[in-house]
C-alpha cells in the first residue's frame, strides 16, 4: 500500500514565536525607551534652536502622528493637543518653503513641546504592540488618496 508523502510546510515551525509575542505585550525596557525617545527629543531641540532640517521635521511629525493615533484611544484631550501641534508644524513647513529655514516662530515651540511630552508619556505607558498598531494606522491613513 502506498502512503502519501508528507506535505511540506511552506515555512518551517518557529520555536521562538511565542517568546516574540510575549515580548510585544510587555512594556518597553529602559534602553528601548531611550533609543526611541532620544532621537525625537534631539530633533525637536534642533528645530527649536533653528538648526534643524527636513529629517528633524519628519521625525517630529511622525512622533506626533503616532501620538495622535495612540491618543485617540485614550481621550479627546490627546487628540486636541496633537492637532494643535500638527497645525503648528504645518505652518513651519510652509515657512520653510519660502525661507529655507526650519525653525519655530515666537510661542509656537510650546505647542509642539507639549505634544512631544504627550508622545513620550504614551510610549512609556504602551506596549510595543500598541505603538506598532498606532504607527501602522498612521501609515495606512497616509496611503489613502483623498480627492
Amino acid at each position: 500500500m502506498k502512503t502519501k508523502p508528507k506535505r511540506q510546510h511552506r515555512w518551517p515551525a518557529d520555536p521562538l514565536s511565542a517568546s516574540r509575542l510575549l515580548c510585544q505585550l510587555e512594556p518597553f525596557t529602559e534602553t528601548e525607551l531611550v533609543s526611541l525617545l532620544l532621537p525625537i527629543r534631539s530633533s525637536f531641540d534642533s528645530l527649536s534652536n533653528g538648526t534643524g532640517g527636513l529629517q528633524d521635521y519628519c521625525d517630529v511629525v511622525a512622533a506626533i502622528n503616532s501620538a495622535s493615533m495612540r491618543g485617540s484611544e485614550v481621550g479627546k484631550e490627546c487628540t486636541d493637543i496633537t492637532a494643535t501641534a500638527l497645525h503648528t508644524l504645518k505652518r513651519m513647513w510652509f515657512r520653510s518653503e519660502t525661507s529655507g529655514v526650519w525653525a519655530f516662530e515666537n510661542g509656537e515651540c510650546a505647542d509642539v513641546e507639549i505634544a512631544i511630552d504627550l508622545h513620550e508619556q504614551l510610549v512609556r505607558l504602551s506596549t510595543p504592540l500598541q505603538m506598532t498598531r498606532a504607527i501602522k494606522r498612521v501609515m495606512s491613513e497616509m496611503n489613502v488618496v483623498r480627492i
